[in-house]
């Protein structure tokens, strides 16, 4: 910032010589007759200084009514009897442009009275006033008697060091925020930016009063209901009264100024749709159809801020129990609905298992009731199928039931997510989590435990009935064998093949009898 200093100071030496000055926001000329040399050293202090920010050169300066270079400058030094006249501008927005490393944009005026007549002329609702950016700007004015200043906005001198603050004391809402809230019908490009219309004063001026008068106009536009132009405004309470917006002949107090900061602050802060009403209701029962909207926010808005704290506080509490019985409700049928098709979809894969299972078992009854002597050894082979059929069923079975259950689980865990969403108002979410964990962590443990032996048990049974026909088919053998080392032989005189079939033909039928016994 310091060099901006010394560019509005180089300014005001050189206007202590001039014989005219004209002074704007982005530009600045200063024009004389006399004291030339001066004019010169002023150059080049200012070339050097804006040099130090920009590469372009918004700097000019003109001898004698035509634009001098660098060669003419270094003539008119040795003659400066030679000038009649001689004017330097400057065009400030390539400066003002330049946002700096902490974080501000600078500008200067000469004198206290010249910006005082540039913020008279700004609008604060429309999006091209400098405060309504969202840009921290800082304004350095010569010799200002007060300064004022905030986290967005800052008034400061030459001679005076005013550091800015890095935090506000309001939370105040952003564009965005505002035009959620405030109906706007009009062309006109309405944008508040309220941050930057917080400051703290430091003394009294004309420029902090005009100041104050340009952010509560501001800030009471933000609490509207609707807004149309500056003549027509509307609040929405118990009655719907249309009014002006302000009437531009009282002058805010700091007292006011420093309330609407607070009521701003509060409306915006939380649910501002039922604060906004409850302020409005409030209001509407005091305002008068003659009264401009500032001017009944600066009699009225102290009482009615305290009522609609009031009321909102007994609002929110109502709300707050309707709400708890609304979800108490609720979550009971949600329960129900989830519970009925978890039990729908258990049901139809139980019943579906159920005929399954009968099914295996009536073609298995029906393979056994049907063997004959001459048709074992087909027959084993059927029986093979049989309990294969079944391995795969009980194989099946727990593979389904997993799905089904671990479906369920993780459906219920989403269904848990939700419910403390819903619930995140009424109880922290570590609260919520310690009753889950309390709670579930114990079932969830014993389930993983029998859920894994159950389902051992499945597959045990699933390989034992793939195992069965084969240790079966040996047992037999073995037995087979047996009765034929304890049976003398009887057809020693028969020829081989013949003994041969006869043996297997004994065999087979002691299988049988054995079999049809158990």
């Amino acid at each position: 910032m310091k060099p901006y200093r010394d560019i509005t100071l180089s300014f005001a030496k050189l206007a202590s010589k001039a014989n005219n000055i004209d002074e704007h926001w982005g530009f600045i000329c200063v024009a004389g007759t006399n004291e030339a040399t001066v004019a010169f050293d002023v150059y080049k202090e200012l070339t050097g200084q804006i040099k130090s920010y920009i590469d372009s050169f918004p700097l000019t300066f003109e001898i004698n009514g035509v634009s001098a270079t660098q060669e003419d400058i270094e003539t008119y030094e040795q003659t400066p009897s030679a000038i009649n006249n001689w004017k330097i501008s400057l065009n400030k927005l390539p400066l003002i442009r330049v946002c700096h490393a902490d974080g501000w944009r600078y500008n200067f005026f000469l004198n206290e009275s010249t910006c005082l007549g540039w913020l008279q002329k700004q609008n604060p609702l429309l999006s091209e006033c400098i405060f309504n950016s969202g840009e921290k700007n800082c304004i350095i004015v010569n010799n200002l008697s007060h300064c004022f200043g905030g986290v967005f906005t800052s008034f400061t001198s030459t001679d005076e060091k005013m550091t800015p603050r890095d935090q506000a004391e309001f939370s105040l809402p952003d564009r965005k925020k505002i035009r959620e809230s405030l109906r706007i019908v009009t062309d006109q490009d309405i944008s508040i930016f309220c941050p930057a219309y917080e400051v703290r004063i430091f003394g009294s001026s004309k420029l902090s009063q005009e100041f104050v008068n340009k952010a509560s106009l501001a800030l009471a536009t933000s609490l509207l209901s609707e807004y149309y132009s500056f003549e027509k405004v509307i609040i929405d309470g118990f009655r719907r009264i249309e009014l002006k917006l302000d009437d531009e002949k009282s002058k805010a107090t700091e007292a006011f100024y420093r309330g609407l900061l607070e009521l701003v602050d509060w409306i915006y802060s939380d649910r501002i749709t039922i604060r906004k009403k409850l302020f409005h209701e409030r209001l509407s029962l005091e305002l008068s159809t003659n009264d401009s909207f500032v001017e009944a926010l600066s009699r009225h808005s102290e009482k009615a801020i305290k009522q609609a704290k009031e009321r909102y506080n007994f609002v929110i509490i109502d709300r707050k129990d309707a709400y708890l019985k609304e979800l108490k409700e609720l979550l009971k049928d949600v329960r129900a609905q989830s519970d009925l098709y978890a039990n729908k979809l258990r049901s139809l894969l139980s019943n579906f298992l159920r005929d399954l299972l009968a099914a295996l078992i009536l073609i298995g009854f029906t393979i056994f009731t049907k063997f004959k002597d001459n048709q074992i050894l087909e027959d084993i082979k059927l029986l093979d199928i049989v309990f294969f059929g079944l391995s795969i069923y009980y194989t099946f079975s727990v593979i389904m039931q997993s799905i089904v259950d671990t479906t369920d689980i993780l459906i219920s865990k989403r269904e848990l997510t939700y419910w403390k969403n819903v619930t995140k108002e009424l109880m922290p979410e570590e609260e919520f989590n310690h009753h889950i964990e309390n709670a579930l962590n114990p079932r969830r443990k014993s389930f993983i435990v029998i859920y894994m032996i159950v389902a051992l048990g499945y597959i045990a049974i699933a390989i034992s009935c793939y195992k069965f026909p084969m240790l079966l088919r040996n047992k037999s053998n073995e037995q087979s064998k047996q009765i034929n080392l304890s049976t003398p032989s009887t057809h020693t005189n028969l020829s081989a093949p013949d003994k041969n079939k006869l043996e297997m033909k004994d065999s087979l039928f002691n299988t049988s009898q054995d079999k049809l016994s158990r």
